[in-house]
């Protein structure tokens, strides 16, 4: 979904006025459009957030 205006112009070569169209946002628009989201249940053996290898992870600074 794009919102924006409609621009027109001179052709160079043939001289014809032609018009595009010229978009200042692109993307949904959470305000406007409802939204359903569906998840799948996570099996609770196997969380993605838990480490796999027991050890504490190591942790990254800037």
């Amino acid at each position: 979904m794009a919102s924006g205006h409609i621009h027109e112009f001179e052709a160079e070569r043939t001289g014809e006025i032609r018009e595009e169209f010229v978009a200042r946002t692109i993307g949904h628009n959470a305000t406007k459009t409802a939204y359903r989201v569906q998840r799948r249940r996570l099996n609770s053996v196997e969380s993605p957030l838990q480490p796999t290898s027991g050890l504490p992870s190591p942790a990254v600074g800037l």
